[in-house]
């Protein structure tokens, strides 16, 4: 059976004529249909002709998932729909491939929209006790019960933990999910306090995460990784630290259990062995290939003389080589404000050569580049970029960096979850506290709606990605990450979106 048509526009989306398939979400009794792409053409589902707020942020801010399963019918409207135990259901027509379903909800917008069943959200009073649950649980979920007919790699890993899992546990459910942290440290103990916090938003994932210390070391990986893997881990999340990573992965490849780490090492990446961390060779892809999209050919870098300068640089070559732009100098400068100061005038004295100047370093040193970024005559001279470590409030702050351009994932959900986070807890959380709540997500999303057994190669690298708190990423096959990321200005201590975020990777490419 066809979509109805919106009278308001003659069709249920657009004018292509492929076919394609639905994919709808019934919330407590009210039923939510969302776009789902096949080929060209677009459905919306709709019952009333009541239409309702369409931002995503909205709607994931007015809607809790209680209860999400799979199932399959050959109509989808009306009286065809399925009745049996429906109370909050996944439906989709057909066996459609993950790649349909992600891209339908990446790509949802006012244009496609969302309508509402029985009077729509506003009318429904949802539990005080209810919790958000992100965009990232729903693409999840649909993306996983679309799983239908895709074929599985990888070698099962036991489907119950083999002793009784030792210190703290999170959530009561049937498959036990490991996260190995630095617990000693207050970054450690935010990770664990994000993942707590997806947990408690996604009770229905029927997940229980064992938290184990990793002491950021070798050492500690391995050890930490033997005692998940001894209580039953089916899926790793974490270690923070590269040398946690590799001493995780020691135990848990021979194991076939899959990590989902967050270091941002590269070296450590491998097959089974994923990163959901912000990688420094997606930032400068992004904003050295949004620089070239508007006209900078040419440009320097200013560079720490330190291991994160060697990998950025490497990654500018790369970048810059693949898009035809021009490397005009790299300047590398110890810790130092006068050595820094020197270099940024060395670079300064290149003048028209240079259209752009690179400088990926914020942090702990944002306060003397930006002294020297003005006294060398570089800031508000020529076009600066910068990396994602201009996501800082104390960047945005500094004169040195205004005009400048930086990628970051979008801002909204890592907002929505920041405020859930310091309402939880009492306090803000470090930027990077996202990707233990993203992580964790996806293993309860997967769990719950993927099958058994729910981590395999094929499913964690989904080319079509998943959408979490920080937007769209996917895992290559190599264990790195891609992700949708937009470009920001800052301006008189704010931020604007100058070009913003793919909401899939056929936007992005």
């Amino acid at each position: 059976m066809e979509p109805r048509r919106d009278a308001a526009r003659g069709d249920a989306v657009g004018a292509d004529r492929k076919a394609g398939r639905l994919a709808s979400v019934t919330v407590g009794r009210t039923l939510v249909g969302f776009v789902v792409s096949s080929g060209q053409r677009r459905h919306a589902f709709r019952k009333s002709n009541q239409k309702v707020d369409t931002s995503l942020t909205a709607f994931w801010r007015a809607v809790t998932i209680r209860r999400v399963w799979c199932s399959e019918a050959p109509k989808v409207s009306g009286a065809d729909r399925p009745h049996a135990r429906v109370r909050t259901s996944v439906v989709y027509q057909g066996v459609s491939p993950v790649s349909r379903v992600v891209r339908g909800i990446a790509g949802s917008s006012p244009s496609t929209g969302f309508t509402a069943e029985g009077g729509g959200w506003a009318a429904k009073a949802w539990p005080k006790r209810a919790r958000i649950i992100t965009a990232a649980a729903l693409a999840l979920l649909a993306a996983a019960c679309n799983s239908a007919g895709t074929p599985k790699t990888g070698t099962p890993a036991a489907t119950g933990p083999a002793v009784a899992p030792q210190g703290e546990v999170l959530g009561t459910g049937t498959v036990t999910v490991a996260l190995l942290l630095p617990l000693q440290s207050p970054l450690g103990q935010s990770f664990r306090n994000a993942a707590a916090l997806a947990v408690e938003d996604f009770p229905q994932g029927n997940i229980r995460v064992i938290v184990k210390d990793d002491s950021g070391s070798q050492d500690g990986g391995r050890s930490a990784a033997q005692a998940a893997v001894g209580e039953g881990a089916q899926i790793i999340l974490g270690p923070i630290f590269a040398p946690a990573v590799a001493g995780a992965a020691s135990v848990a490849k021979p194991a076939a259990v899959p990590i989902v780490g967050f270091s941002t090492d590269t070296t450590v990446a491998s097959r089974g062995v994923y990163l959901l961390s912000f990688l420094p060779q997606q930032d400068i892809a992004r904003v050295v290939g949004y620089a070239a999209s508007v006209g900078k050919r040419s440009v320097a870098a200013l560079l720490p003389d330190t291991a994160y300068g060697t990998v950025a640089e490497a990654a500018l070559r790369e970048s810059a080589g693949r898009l035809g732009v021009r490397i005009a100098t790299i300047a590398k400068y110890s810790p130092s404000r006068a050595d820094f100061l020197a270099k940024a005038q060395q670079v300064a004295g290149l003048g028209s050569q240079i259209d752009a100047v690179f400088v990926p370093e914020g942090g702990d040193g944002a306060a003397q580049i930006s002294d020297g970024l003005q006294k060398s005559g570089l800031s508000g001279r020529v076009q600066l970029l910068g990396s994602g470590q201009w996501d800082d409030p104390r960047v945005a702050a500094l004169p040195g960096f205004s005009g400048g351009w930086y990628p970051s994932a979008d801002k909204a959900g890592f907002a929505t979850f920041a405020s859930h986070y310091a309402q939880k807890y009492g306090a803000p959380p470090p930027r990077t506290a996202s990707l233990a709540y993203d992580a964790t997500t996806l293993a309860a999303g997967l769990v719950r709606s993927a099958g058994a057994p729910p981590f395999t190669d094929t499913m964690m690298t989904n080319p079509n990605g998943f959408i979490g708190v920080d937007g769209l990423f996917r895992f290559q096959a190599n264990g790195t990450n891609e992700r949708g990321l937009a470009v920001y200005q800052i301006s008189g201590g704010s931020v604007t979106v100058l070009s913003p975020a793919p909401r899939s990777f056929n936007q992005a490419s």
